[in-house]
């Protein structure tokens, strides 16, 4: 789950995803309030880059 507000990471967690949190739009007005685990990155740019660049964990 990706996306740029607090309840998007909610969600994204109580689904079970994989959560990360984008400092643009709301994101970075919101970064000090979202959970443990939820990775952050500036933009979705920078997501991509990460996902194509990081082994697959089967998930």
């Amino acid at each position: 789950m990706i996306g740029d507000k607090l309840v998007d990471m909610e969600a994204g967690m109580a689904a079970g995803c994989r959560t990360i949190l984008v400092r643009t739009g709301y994101g970075a007005e919101q970064e000090s309030d979202v959970p443990a685990g939820v990775e952050v990155y500036d933009d979705l740019l920078a997501v991509a880059r990460s996902l194509t660049t990081q082994p697959c964990d089967g998930v």
